[in-house]
């Protein structure tokens, strides 16, 4: 938890200034990521490595940041299943049932389980952490779903959001198109896209106002 109660201090300090740019700023041509590297100050900068999962940083914490209102999901990763595999080839063996959902349209089948379930921490991880330089920090902000505006923002450590998922196992939902671990993280085909081949992709989403994390940073903002 010391990442956490540093940004808690960061947090304090920040009010105790008085020098944050105001909250309720929408759309003033930063995007999310410029705005909350403002908002904390202390050297954090937007990365420019687009392939990492890190969206900010500075020299000691590397945060991924994602914009939700509540029970809205986020994507958090996509990627064709031959790429899937070639990254986590403890899958291979349900290499074929993945393609079929996701190149061919057909359900989710029960004989994905006990593979996905063996390999839970590893595809989590694939999912959050991606490669390369790591997030070491979860922040969400959240927008109001009537009044448009940023109402506050959470932190949590990613590596107590990967263990939350941990309790729980994968299971298909009774549609047959997407499998669960837990109320907020799901993967799907992908769909859409004008049916471009990157419909076909397999895409990891997340709720974030449902993860399930103990003592997570919450700074309300300004109405």
């Amino acid at each position: 938890m010391e990442i956490i109660s540093g940004i808690s201090g960061v947090y304090d300090l920040l009010h105790l200034r008085k020098s944050c740019i105001n909250l309720n700023t929408a759309k003033g041509g930063y995007n999310e990521e410029g705005w909350v590297a403002r908002f904390l100050q202390d050297g954090f900068y937007v990365n420019q490595d687009k392939k990492s999962k890190v969206d900010i940083k500075n020299d000691n914490w590397n945060f991924q940041v994602k914009k939700s209102k509540k029970g809205q999901f986020q994507q958090v990763s996509r990627g064709t299943v031959d790429n899937l595999i070639n990254d986590l080839p403890e899958l291979e063996p349900i290499k074929d049932l993945l393609k079929e959902r996701c190149e061919e349209k057909k359900e989710f089948k029960p004989e994905l389980l006990d593979t996905l379930n063996k390999n839970k921490r590893q595809i989590i991880e694939h999912a959050l952490l991606g490669h390369g330089e790591k997030p070491d920090i979860l922040c969400v902000t959240e927008w109001g779903k009537k009044n448009n505006k940023r109402e506050k923002i959470t932190f949590y450590e990613m590596s107590d959001v990967i263990e939350s998922l941990m309790q729980y196992d994968f299971k298909i939902r009774n549609s047959k198109t997407v499998i669960e671990l837990g109320p907020s993280f799901t993967f799907q085909r992908k769909g859409g896209d004008g049916g471009r081949q990157s419909a076909n992709d397999i895409q990891f989403k997340i709720v974030p106002s449902l993860l399930e994390v103990k003592d997570p940073v919450v700074i309300p903002l300004e109405r």
